[in-house]
């Protein structure tokens, strides 16, 4: 799986990295600019990401325009919603206006900050991205 973290505060990005580092191929991007040019370059490749997380306030382009220009690229290429990279959005934005902006924008799932290993993991197996984790029993 490819994946792009895109947050414009490093602690977060590095975080969201090493835990999503476990499922793929994972790059990261410092902003909404970064973010797009990398996107652009994948689908150029014919390697498109099938995951991108998305903060929602950062300079320049903030992860609400970054969402809504990544949908726009995909509608243009005939992808399908659903069919196209599953976006998360992480934020510490726990505004209602925000998150009904970032669903109606097309993201799949919206996690607030912090985050931790639990909470990534289980967007991932309610996206269908990586299986669901086997629980020893101890025996």
């Amino acid at each position: 799986m490819r994946i792009l973290v895109v947050d414009d505060e490093l602690v977060s990005r590095l975080k969201a990295w090493k835990i999503l580092s476990e499922f793929g191929e994972c790059q990261m991007a410092k902003d909404g600019v970064e973010a797009l040019e990398r996107i652009q370059q994948a689908y150029e490749e014919k390697r498109p990401y099938e995951l991108l997380t998305l903060d929602i306030k950062m300079p320049d382009i903030d992860g609400l325009e970054a969402l809504k220009t990544v949908r726009e690229w995909e509608h243009a290429r005939g992808v399908m919603l659903g069919d196209g990279v599953k976006i998360l959005m992480l934020s510490v934005s726990h505004g209602p206006t925000e998150v009904l902006k970032a669903f109606q924008g097309g993201c799949e799932s919206y996690i607030y900050k912090p985050f931790n290993r639990d909470d990534l993991l289980e967007v991932l197996v309610k996206l269908n991205l990586v299986g669901k984790p086997v629980v020893a029993d101890g025996k």
